[in-house]
């Protein structure tokens, strides 16, 4: 794939990965960096999910909402003008003394961390991108502030066990046996500190064969929610910016018996298929049955796919290997325009990325 373009800002308001922070930091900005690292009982979001704040009122992502969401906010604020990291604990109980009524039953704890441009911070950030960008899975380690808000610096274990930026912990053979299969982020602690444990994924891409109307209103739900989008079909008519000006990759091909020429589809790939005829559908498929890809959805009435099914069969394909397939595609939620089966087909997508992630089949 061509080197992935950038977008805008406020495209991303929901979410807030590694690349927006040193994108803002290169820009001038300090940043105060939101992130919960351990919750008990219910609470709005999960341990990793962050939010920034930056010295010039730019926000990103968000850790749930509500009055914790404005309460830790307005303590970023304070934390980007001492430049000290602390740790908020909220209560979402009866008891809480949260202004707004809450009742989730839960708790959690939020790093507020302050974050500046600086060289280190560069050359982390630049590798963790770098392994994103390359598939690479990565486990990255943030110190808690200690009581006067000194952390240590974070650094990365790659799953060869290669580290990336200054490790305190000298015993990598059992930092990765710790990390190995983990796919939530969760506190631990070694050698007498605790660290914040975050499995950093690579970005699934996701590949559209197919134009039409239904691509059209995935691509950008497919982008918002972290995809790494591609679309392809064989009429320039209907691939162009205009159409798709959220795609990491438009690729105009020659026909679909040659769609798969320039691709590279590893084990983080998803293929969908949907393409503006059964004949050129079945040929995608024959293609991707031959792929590492973790997900193959295909566009289709059941008639239509044991149709399919049976032809490639007689060609000596596999019918569990058929049976991975999703097809019809989509969550059945009575889906019938472009823009409702679009989104039917997002949650497939993220239902599967989740049991990828966690390990699961598909």
């Amino acid at each position: 794939m061509p080197k992935k373009e950038v977008f805008k800002l406020e495209q991303k308001v929901l979410r807030c990965d590694y690349a927006d922070i040193l994108s803002l930091l290169r820009r001038g900005e300090n940043v105060a960096l939101l992130t919960v690292v351990s919750r008990e009982g219910s609470t709005p979001r999960l341990p990793g999910s962050r939010m920034l704040l930056t010295s010039s009122g730019i926000q990103l992502g968000t850790i749930g909402g509500g009055d914790i969401e404005a309460q830790a906010t307005k303590a970023a604020g304070q934390v980007l003008k001492d430049r000290i990291s602390r740790v908020l604990h909220f209560s979402t109980g009866p008891d809480s003394s949260l202004t707004v009524d809450m009742i989730c039953g839960g708790s959690l704890n939020v790093l507020l961390e302050f974050m500046d441009l600086n060289d280190y911070n560069t050359e982390l950030l630049q590798r963790i991108n770098r392994c994103r960008e390359h598939g690479e899975k990565v486990y990255i380690f943030t110190p808690l502030p200690d009581e006067n808000g000194q952390m240590e610096p974070r650094f990365c274990l790659g799953e060869d066990g290669t580290v990336y930026g200054k490790a305190i912990i000298k015993d990598i053979p059992g930092l990765l046996s710790n990390c190995t299969g983990m796919h939530s982020s969760r506190v631990v602690n070694m050698a007498g500190n605790e660290y914040l444990v975050e499995p950093y994924f690579p970005e699934e891409k996701l590949y559209i064969f197919g134009a039409g109307h239904i691509a059209r209103e995935l691509c950008p739900l497919a982008v918002h929610l972290g995809f790494e989008v591609a679309v392809l079909d064989d009429r320039a008519e209907y691939l162009n910016r205009e159409r798709f000006p959220s795609a990491y990759q438009l690729a105009l091909i020659d026909s679909f018996q040659d769609g798969f020429k320039e691709l590279n589809i590893d084990e983080n790939s998803m293929l969908l298929i949907v393409t503006r005829g059964h004949r050129h559908d079945a040929v995608v498929l024959e293609q991707a049955l031959c792929t590492d890809a973790f997900y193959i959805g295909m566009i289709g009435s059941r008639n239509k796919r044991d149709t399919i099914y049976r032809n490639l069969i007689d060609k000596g394909y596999d019918r569990q290997q058929l049976e991975q397939v999703r097809c019809p595609v989509g969550l059945d939620i009575g889906a019938d325009a472009p823009e409702e089966i679009a989104i039917s087909i997002s949650a497939e997508l993220i239902q599967a990325r989740a049991r990828k992630r966690r390990g699961k089949s598909r």
